[in-house]
Parts: C-alpha cells; sequence; structure tokens
C-alpha cells in the first residue's frame, strides 16, 4: 500500500454562491450563473459517488495504467480526480462511493474508491 492510499480523508475546499445556491470546485471568484462577485469559500464533504470513469493507458505523469474519475459531490459538484486503489481486475461503476484525500507532496487532491458500494446488479 503506498503513502497516498493511507492519507486520511480530506475535505476539499471550494466556493459557494449564495444567491444562486450553487457550489463550485476549484473555487471561483465569479458565479457563471448568476454573476455574483461574492462566492465564500465552502468545503466539500470528504465523498461523494463516482459519475463516469476511464483509465488512461498512455503517459509519464503517474504509473500506467491508471483509474480516473469523475465524482458527484452535495451541492452538484463533480470533480475529475485520480482512484489510487483501481486496478484492472476491480473495475470502476457508476454510485460507488469515493473518498477524497490530500497528496501531503504535491498538495493535490486523488480519490480512493469503495469497492463494496457499487450498485446492486454491477461488477465491483
Amino acid at each position: 500500500m503506498t503513502s497516498t492510499e493511507t492519507a486520511a480523508p480530506v475535505a476539499l475546499t471550494g466556493t459557494h454562491c449564495v444567491a444562486c445556491d450553487r457550489g463550485f470546485y476549484p473555487g471561483r471568484d465569479l458565479c457563471p450563473t448568476c454573476w455574483a462577485s461574492d462566492l465564500p469559500a465552502h468545503d466539500l464533504a470528504p465523498t461523494g459517488t463516482v459519475a463516469t470513469w476511464t483509465v488512461v493507458r498512455m503517459g509519464n505523469l503517474f504509473e500506467v495504467p491508471y483509474a480516473l474519475c469523475y465524482a458527484d459531490f452535495d451541492g452538484d459538484v463533480r470533480v475529475l480526480g485520480r482512484v489510487v486503489n483501481w486496478a484492472e481486475d476491480r473495475p470502476l461503476a457508476p454510485g460507488m462511493t469515493v473518498t477524497t484525500h490530500a497528496d501531503a507532496e504535491t498538495g493535490d487532491h486523488f480519490f480512493t474508491v469503495d469497492h463494496a458500494s457499487a450498485p446492486t446488479g454491477q461488477e465491483a
């Protein structure tokens, strides 16, 4: 298990538009819906659900193959992140629970997925 897989869950800090009740990650200075400019910082819940995913098989940023997924969080916020506990024999599925973690070296975030949380009737 790598150090990224053992990192404690962390809430991602984005912004929230009070005027139209929309959340954003990463944070924004201006709401694209209502043009409000007073968007206070807002922490997302540390868990979300997989919306969709892909497997990256070429590149040199991370060891390939690796999985990326878009995860949905409360407030209608969708976040892209790398899934560090993915494996070819453990595919992802929409609706699976992901937890956000911080990478101590880069300050970026990554996801771990709860493979047991796959919706009924789908492989996990």
